[in-house]
């Protein structure tokens, strides 16, 4: 079974740095109009003409997985293609079916054989991309998900307050804030004070080294909860504090090469970066994506 299987459950963090980052595009196109208004003196840009044929050789990359049955299917993909200019609505909505029988068959077997819960990322993942499909999310059952999304977080934190480390990561537990930000849920906020605690602390590491996927993710949570005004004055602080840290670590960061491979795993940096360093990003975009 998928979830109850610790190797499985390894190649899913080892790929998130490929695949998850898609997510942020979609974050970040529902963020773009809040962040225009807040985050000046910075004027947001479009991503350049000549760099079109990089998102077309992605947006390629994504249909051919959609009809690739080896594995199991990933919403990621799914929130890749609803970005998209070019729509192959037909692909799209088989995938979506894909999605949805994954999602019932995880979920079931979770429940009635005692396998371990869909870890924190991957039940972000399904959350987004229902969202980015329209479904009503509403009903019931798109509700238990939510809530159960919530319960993880929890876990996570309780996690934390344990072992001072979460059930996953740091990138997950952001990614996991996110989506329920866009759904537009309120969060227990003693959740996010854990992820601002640990940013105070600089503890989006990998080995002795900085993080640089995990800050970005995490200023992107802080940037969405911070503009849901659903937060106390003194929270909305302290995220506002968080966001400028994570943003001069990104900025001052001297890493040279990002060992991601793909353009799909610059989408989550190229959201941060837009921000403060268009020009240095779309560069650096370019430059990772050649052969």
């Amino acid at each position: 079974a998928l979830y109850n299987s610790s190797a499985r459950e390894s190649t899913f963090h080892l790929e998130q740095r490929l695949q998850l980052s898609v997510i942020m595009a979609y974050v970040w196109l529902g963020l773009a109009v809040i962040l225009q208004s807040l985050l000046t003196p910075v004027k947001l840009c479009e991503i350049p003409e000549g760099h079109t044929r990089l998102i077309r050789s992605l947006n390629l990359k994504l249909l051919r997985s959609t009809v690739d049955n080896s594995g199991e299917p990933n919403p990621s993909i799914y929130i890749g293609l609803r970005l998209s200019e070019d729509h192959s609505l037909e692909r799209e909505a088989d995938y979506l079916k894909k999605l949805k029988t994954s999602l019932e068959t995880i979920t079931a077997c979770s429940k009635t054989n005692n396998q371990e819960q869909p870890s924190t990322g991957i039940l972000a993942l399904y959350l987004t991309a229902l969202k980015a499909s329209c479904e009503d999310m509403e009903k019931p059952e798109r509700m238990r998900l939510i809530t159960r999304l919530k319960h993880q977080l929890h876990k996570e934190k309780k996690q934390i307050i344990e072992k001072n480390h979460p059930l996953t990561n740091y990138f997950q537990y952001s990614l996991g804030l996110i989506a329920l930000c866009i759904h537009g849920k309120k969060v227990d906020e003693k959740v996010i004070q854990k992820l601002i605690n640990v940013e105070k602390k600089d503890g989006f590491v990998h080995g002795e080294t900085l993080s640089v996927d995990t800050e970005a993710m995490a200023g992107l949570a802080f940037l969405c909860l911070k503009s849901s005004d659903l937060y106390l004055p003194a929270l909305t602080a302290e995220m506002n504090l968080a966001i400028d840290n994570v943003k001069q670590k990104i900025i001052k960061s001297k890493r040279q090469r990002v060992p991601l491979g793909t353009f799909t795993a610059h989408r989550l940096l190229y959201s941060s970066f837009l921000l403060w360093e268009p020009q240095k990003v779309m560069k650096n975009v370019q430059r990772q994506s050649m052969p």
